[in-house]
């Protein structure tokens, strides 16, 4: 069966762009535009890793990673941003996967398949 997937992105178009991708791969995949949505989405719904933007408005993907590490502590998360330098190393040690935006979609599928297998790789 394949491995379920949630992708949390305000950028609808990335999003979109992304599930595509994913879905291509043979992953099955779930969308939510806001942290919010992606709690709640865990919470009802199972999934095996959260791809997680981390620049996003009202409560970042630093934010939603500690509180899905939380609740859900065997949970893989990979965090994405355009923006490496503001994410803090607390942060990074916290999830499974570090993805740059603008990369190429192999640095992603890496990510996500690592952290599915239960490595820790760090992808700058």
């Amino acid at each position: 069966m394949a491995s379920r997937l949630l992708c949390v992105d305000d950028d609808a178009a990335g999003l979109f762009l992304r599930k595509r991708m994913l879905e291509q791969e043979g992953y099955r995949v779930l969308i939510a535009s806001n942290g919010k949505q992606a709690l709640c989405l865990v919470k009802s719904t199972h999934v095996d890793a959260v791809i997680l933007d981390f620049n996003m408005p009202d409560m970042d993907g630093g934010e939603v990673a500690q509180r899905l590490r939380r609740e859900f502590p065997h949970l893989k998360i990979v965090i994405l941003t355009g923006y490496p330098d503001v994410v803090s190393p607390n942060i990074r040690g916290l999830v499974d996967g570090f993805v740059c935006k603008g990369g190429n979609t192999h640095d992603l599928l890496l990510a996500v398949r690592t952290a599915l297998d239960g490595t820790r790789r760090q992808v700058a």
